[in-house]
């Protein structure tokens, strides 16, 4: 494969017309995505929204529907898979009509949940977790970092808010884990003093330490999680949801609930490394609450939040980490090795299916326009599918597959930690010394790392800075002059687009997104995205 001599290079770039067969489009879900079909509903949804808003009509088809009880003309067809042609895989169908023109939507989803349940454990993602933002903060400390790209050796800036990002997170999930350990130390106490054992005077000492604290922890996350929520209430209500001041504030709101974490963390590390002597909380006074309730109900308003907040932290670090590191830590020799190749044959096979359908002729493919949309971790898994159909057409290896730049129409990533995997996961792999020979030869396994001309018409990225898994795609492109992620996405209104005509990435802030780490889940209800999967398709 030939590398990028030129960044302009002439693309195949032409506004695509109504009726012109259907529109294929393939969904790579993200992580802790369960339900099937969820995000190919909310996709198909965002699609349809769109084109209404802009005068398109919806056409009834005399197919089964997939909602009976409603005229929105979704149906669902079956093709037999490639690599299994005894398994069905379901395609949904959207008819829309503008000036008499008709035009056909095809979904199909990529789902690979069930590949990754129940393979990752609760110390691997924390261990894991910890070290790579670790790792990662020291690198940002450098101010940037060595990368292959195009065939070449390029330097690239890292932000010194990336460093504070990193060092907010990695103090965040340490502390939560002390707070948790701190929590199950009390209760284990409580068991044994209930049980009629006697405790050491030490022991004692440090375990009530340990609870006023945590019981002030618990009432104050309480009291700081309450702004964030109420702004979220309020720009709703109002509509406001994409103003510069908006965008400031909420984000401003949401930090206390990371600085009660990271202090009463420290707090209880206090109090372990003392014995129970530093306390510092104990001149905060705390509501008279024992002396108004029964003790027993005194008791379960700090078990049941307690318990509460650990089954919510262990879910979101199980489910929505673990799958990344069940994917992404795979670039070293580790049990997670065959569960990363089974999520790429499993989308792999997908995209081939509709890569390699026929048209009604057998001699045609049937889709010469086909968008693929990622979210989160399924950005990672859409790249490194789109990587792979490009060499196998490259090496002729399925005579099937061909001309897969130019059919497909767009790439849309949103909330994508692909930035994020090229410094701070697969770098650090390598310590602080660059692996020449590692990074060349995995440049060489991505052709769309290494050439223009084998990209997507158009790759749109969306994402905000109060989701901190995504990024601008910097690290995709050559080095250039930026303004910074925090100054781009408070000032999104003014972010020109880029045009059609560019193969390079057009990377798009949330104007909508004002709340750190809960906007992650949230593009697919914005504007944004609407906006930038019609203009994909048809600018």
């Amino acid at each position: 494969m030939a590398s990028d001599s030129e960044q302009g290079y002439s693309p195949h770039n032409a506004p695509l017309p109504r009726g012109r067969g259907p529109i294929a489009v393939l969904v790579c879900h993200g992580m802790g995505q369960q339900a099937p079909f969820e995000t190919l509903n909310d996709v198909a949804d965002a699609i349809c929204t769109e084109h209404l808003e802009r005068g398109w009509k919806l056409v009834s088809r005399t197919c089964e529907q997939l909602r009976p009880e409603e005229e929105e003309p979704r149906t669902v067809d079956f093709i037999p898979s490639p690599q299994n042609p005894g398994q069905l895989l379901p395609v949904a169908e959207l008819t829309l009509e503008e000036n008499e023109c008709q035009q056909e939507f095809h979904f199909y989803e990529a789902y690979w949940a069930p590949l990754t349940e129940g393979v990752v454990r609760l110390d691997e993602v924390l261990r894991y977790l910890l070290k790579a933002v670790w790792d990662g903060f020291w690198a940002s400390i450098k101010g940037s970092f060595d990368r292959y790209a195009f065939g070449k050796r390029f330097t690239y800036p890292i932000s010194r808010l990336t460093a504070m990002q990193l060092m907010i997170a990695f103090l965040t999930v340490a502390s939560l884990l002390l707070l948790a350990i701190s929590f199950f130390a009390i209760v284990g106490a409580d068991a044994v003093i209930h049980a009629g054992f006697a405790l050491p005077g030490v022991t004692l000492t440090i375990v009530n330490s340990l609870r006023s604290q945590l019981r002030l922890f618990l009432l104050f996350i309480g009291i700081s999680l309450v702004a964030p929520l109420a702004g979220v209430v309020i720009t709703k209500l109002s509509g406001d949801t994409q103003s510069k001041t908006v965008r400031l504030l909420g984000f401003i709101l949401a930090f206390p609930v990371f600085l009660s974490i990271i202090i009463f963390g420290a707090a209880v590390l206090a109090s372990w490394l003392s014995r129970g002597e530093s306390d510092w909380m104990r001149h905060v006074p705390l509501p008279g609450i024992d002396e108004l309730l029964p003790g027993w109900l005194a008791y379960m308003l700090f078990i049941v939040p307690g318990i509460g907040l650990i089954f919510v932290v262990r879910y979101f670090i199980v489910k929505y980490v673990g799958d990344v590191t069940a994917y992404v830590s795979a670039n070293a020799v580790n049990r997670f090795w065959a569960v990363r190749q089974s999520i790429q044959d499993k989308v792999l096979g997908v995209a081939r299916a509709v890569y390699c359908r026929k048209s009604s002729n057998k001699t045609e493919p049937m889709y010469h326009s086909i968008v693929v949309i990622s979210h989160s971790l399924g950005s990672v898994v859409a790249y490194d599918t789109l990587n792979a159909l490009v060499s196998l057409e490259e090496s002729k290896a399925d005579p099937n597959i061909r001309s897969v730049p130019e059919r497909t129409r767009l790439l849309l990533t949103c909330g994508s930690p692909l930035n994020k995997i090229a410094f701070l996961f697969r770098f650090q792999a390598g310590g602080g010394k660059l692996p020449e020979w590692r990074e060349l030869l995995n440049n060489y396994r991505q052709p769309l790392l290494l050439n223009h001309r084998y990209r997507p018409r158009r790759w749109i990225n969306i994402w905000s800075y109060p989701d901190w898994i995504s990024g601008k795609l910097s690290y995709y492109e050559r080095p250039a002059e930026d303004p910074g992620d925090f100054k781009t996405w408070l000032n999104a209104d003014a972010q020109p687009k880029a045009p059609p005509a560019d193969l390079r990435i057009d990377n798009r802030p949330d104007a909508q997104a004002f709340i750190p780490l809960y906007e992650h889940t949230t593009y697919f209800r914005h504007k944004e995205f609407r906006k930038s999967v019609y203009e994909g398709i048809w600018e």
